[in-house]
């Protein structure tokens, strides 16, 4: 039983777990209060949990699991849609190009992000190793071109719908049967 310096219990449950934190912090003592006769005592009740203190132990740089990573990920650029696209021998970006897709240059981001300042010249395409030899480009294409885009692909799905729907609901003798199609919110 752990009492004052005199061998007196503590006067309140207050001061006896004042005392035990102190014992925690120096000693490295766990303890707990509990009444005996005449006040509160501490007792015993194991060594103290370590807890990493920032005085004495660096704290450990925060892990990025590797899986989590966002390695393609870029800033947003306002009033643009941005992709990367793999640089092949095809004409894949000249294709972009000529859909009004522009290549992003590192001058077109504002702020210090790490992904787009590593090892690129100032002025340069921003871009990064996609794999297997390869290099993506950053594109930017405007958010009214892209709309465009969107309407058109959403036109074309459309009509090919309505081209299942007219012809098996407007089926030839001997077939039966009918399709409904319900586009989700």
């Amino acid at each position: 039983m752990i009492k004052k310096k005199d061998g007196k219990p503590f006067a309140t449950e207050q001061a006896a777990k004042l005392r035990g934190g102190t014992l925690k912090k120096k000693d490295g003592i766990d303890t707990k209060a509990v009444e005996v006769e005449g006040g509160w005592g501490l007792e015993e009740t194991g060594p103290a949990k370590k807890v990493p203190s920032s005085k004495t132990e660096p704290r450990r740089k925060p892990r990025v699991p590797i899986g989590s990573r966002k390695v393609l990920n870029y800033p947003k650029i306002p009033g643009y849609h941005t992709r990367v696209v793999t640089d092949r021998d095809d004409g894949r970006i000249q294709a972009f190009k000529d859909a009004g897709w522009e290549p992003v240059h590192d001058s077109d981001f504002r702020g210090d992000d790490q992904l787009v300042q590593d090892a690129s010249p100032m002025g340069s395409t921003v871009g990064k190793p996609v794999g297997g030899g390869r290099h993506g480009v950053l594109m930017k294409l405007k958010d009214e071109y892209r709309q465009e885009d969107l309407a058109e692909k959403a036109r074309k799905v459309d009509e090919t719908e309505e081209g299942l729907r007219m012809r098996k609901n407007e089926a030839p003798e001997g077939e039966y049967g009918s399709v409904s199609i319900e586009k989700g919110v």
